[in-house]
């Protein structure tokens, strides 16, 4: 789909038209969600990320199985940018390798890591953009994953109220072929 403006008469101002085409399917294409309380993890384990907040309104995403489904004629490219957010509950340092997906139908389609260490209590992101095609149906979801603690602690969350939130941003930006 190509944009289109649309400009036919300026004056007099009872016969003007602009019209806007290109961002067709109202808010069922955009999705932007985020996690605004920590979300534990299980060292060692990819974890689908609940994100408990939907800020646009939208029926293709539910927050309690954190799955975004493509509806019917919505099948196209999407733009995806996310950013897990990931820190530790203990104060001291020690937070290993962190790493965040966006899966579509349980598939790995892109990945995002940090392989930095955490240095005294802050947080480490996986901030991640990609452009991918999607075919109506399909389910998307954003996943975690973290080698934990170097205490062993199972103390790993993701979003961090009042330092940093996790989140999800996808919108189509056109078809696919």
């Amino acid at each position: 789909m190509t944009s289109q403006l649309k400009v036919d008469r300026i004056s007099p101002a009872n016969t003007s038209e602009i019209i806007i085409d290109g961002f067709g399917g109202g808010v069922r294409n955009i999705h932007k969600s985020f996690r605004n309380s920590d979300f534990p993890l299980t060292n060692g384990v990819w974890t689908r990320v609940l994100h408990n907040v939907n800020s646009i309104p939208n029926p293709s995403f539910s927050s309690d199985t954190g799955i975004f489904t493509v509806g019917a004629g919505d099948g196209g490219l999407y733009y995806a940018g996310w950013n897990c957010c990931f820190s530790s509950t203990n104060t001291d340092s020690g937070l290993r390798a962190c790493l965040s997906s966006i899966r579509v139908n349980d598939a790995t389609v892109v990945k995002a890591s940090s392989d930095m260490k955490q240095e005294g209590p802050i947080i480490i992101t996986t901030p991640a953009t990609s452009i991918i095609t999607l075919q109506e149906g399909d389910e998307v979801m954003l996943y975690a994953y973290s080698d934990g603690h170097t205490t062993g602690a199972n103390d790993i969350v993701v979003g961090s109220p009042g330092v940093s939130y996790s989140s999800w941003t996808m919108f189509r930006i056109g078809d696919a072929s």
